[in-house]
């Protein structure tokens, strides 16, 4: 089945033939990566695939254990790659996997202000709220980790908060209300 960009939880996946947990094998197109979640609605554990998998059975992730993801995935997210990105989900290629990045951006779903911790209290960084086309709706230069962030005029829906330290970016999915 072929997905275009987009997000797509159960009840979706489900009207284009897709059940629940029955997922075993990926092919991702060059230039996007797929995010598949554990549970319905992009929650729970999450996994970014840039590559191909035919089996979805032994997946090594960057620590070295081996999970097993076939039959697994309730929801989806298939996006253009973000591959200079760390994210809020473990990546994933056939060689290596990098680790999930310490960022927590709360609450979350939100609907007024979202607040930021990552690395040290006080830690200053450069903040982007990009939509799911990847346009950016809102930016602040020089935010200190723990300050929130009024995303009140935003549309609901799904966006990405980033962030730049000037060494790391991360991104991090939010859900508006």
């Amino acid at each position: 089945m072929n997905l275009p960009v987009g997000t797509y939880t159960l009840n979706q996946l489900m009207l284009r033939g897709v059940l629940n947990d029955d997922i075993s094998s990926l092919q991702v197109n060059s230039g996007y990566e797929d995010v598949l979640y554990l549970d319905d609605n992009f929650s729970g554990p999450g996994y970014i695939f840039r590559s191909n998998y035919g089996c979805l059975v032994d997946v090594t992730l960057s620590n070295g254990t081996t999970v097993n993801l076939n039959d697994w995935t309730s929801s989806i997210e298939v996006r253009q790659s973000t591959a200079h990105t760390r994210s809020n989900v473990e990546e994933l290629n056939p060689q290596q996997g990098a680790p999930i990045t310490n960022m927590l951006v709360a609450p979350n779903p939100v609907t007024n202000r979202v607040y930021i911790h990552y690395g040290d209290a006080g830690s200053k960084f450069d903040v982007s709220v990009i939509d799911v086309h990847g346009a950016v709706m809102q930016k602040v230069s020089g935010m200190k980790s723990g300050q929130s962030l009024n995303v009140a005029g935003l549309k609901t829906g799904v966006y990405f908060v980033r962030i730049n330290t000037g060494k790391n970016i991360v991104t991090q999915k939010i859900v508006k209300q």
